[in-house]
């Protein structure tokens, strides 16, 4: 009887999911940017409150980075920071939507698209390009730029549990130019991507592969992602890291870094300044990271 409920209950926690992901997409479309901002923060709210696990863990992760950059904060400022990730998250679910049918002239009034010399540099390198990037303002967006600026990208997503919602996000993808691949049937098709001297892009910041492989990441060994230093090793492809963040006026930064090479293949070398580049992004804006589990003392879940 336990597990019949417990069925019935992800049951219906996934398609909670995926009417909530409709109603976002009905709102995008009949109201204003703002308006659609201010339904979303109250949402936001709401769930950091009844996210109790999740909002334990985005202040513990808080309180490590704060620590690190010596600013000790009280356990309220914690509070606040911690609910300031829960809002920006919120509102980057509103434009997930919202940007999606927007033409490139659009965009550019948006988004400030700094550091595509180094793109240029790594695709004339002439092995393929790993563009990297985080769970991090609005990553999504950062692709749709990227795409639009005449850079073909091929995509490796995680699928929902839910069918029905990943192929509405999958959609939303797509209608941006990006190429998407399962990430269980990524391999083969990442590899020949790069050998067509072209691009993949891949998250830098969440393990996927149950792999249990730590690295130090702000002072502290954390569960992170080792196969973008891995396939640069393999293939000669530079790894270019791209950060999306949100602006004061709700525009967004799109600033991609210099290109890492997988010099003299050394893996070590090469994964120290991946997880370099990544803190200074996570340093630099602390409350757009949405790592909702403890990053430091737990083994991310394919969910």
């Amino acid at each position: 009887m336990d597990k019949k409920n417990n069925d019935t209950a992800n049951d219906c926690s996934k398609n909670s999911a995926y009417f909530v992901f409709l109603t976002i997409i009905f709102l995008t479309k009949v109201l204003p940017r703002q308006l659609g901002y201010w339904i979303a923060l109250r949402m936001a709210y709401l769930k950091a409150k009844s996210d109790k696990k999740g909002f334990a863990a985005v202040k513990s992760n808080l309180r490590h980075i704060y620590e690190y950059k010596n600013q000790p904060v009280t356990d309220k400022e914690l509070s606040r920071k911690a609910l300031e990730v829960y809002r920006n998250f919120g509102k980057y679910l509103i434009d997930f939507f919202y940007f999606t049918p927007m033409t490139p002239r659009q965009l550019k009034k948006y988004v400030d698209f700094q550091g595509e010399e180094y793109i240029k540099e790594a695709v004339s390198h002439g092995k393929g390009t790993i563009l990297l990037t985080a769970h991090f303002g609005n990553w999504e967006i950062g692709a749709g730029t990227i795409t639009t600026a005449g850079y073909p990208i091929v995509a490796v997503v995680l699928e929902d549990v839910n069918a029905q919602t990943s192929m509405l996000l999958n959609v939303m993808r797509m209608k941006r130019g990006i190429h998407l691949v399962s990430l269980g049937n990524a391999g083969k098709t990442i590899l020949k991507t790069l050998k067509d001297k072209k691009n993949v892009a891949l998250m830098g910041d969440r393990d996927y592969s149950n792999k249990g492989e730590k690295f130090e990441f702000l002072g502290r060994m954390a569960y992170m992602p080792s196969g973008p230093a891995r396939l640069s090793i393999k293939t000669g492809a530079p790894v270019v890291f791209g950060r999306m963040s949100r602006q004061k006026k709700d525009n967004f930064l799109l600033d991609m870094c210099p290109p890492i090479y997988p010099e003299n293949h050394d893996f070590e070398s090469l994964q120290r300044k991946i997880c370099k580049t990544l803190e200074k992004i996570v340093l630099e804006y602390p409350e757009q990271w949405y790592i909702l589990y403890d990053f430091w003392n737990e083994k991310p879940v394919q969910s």
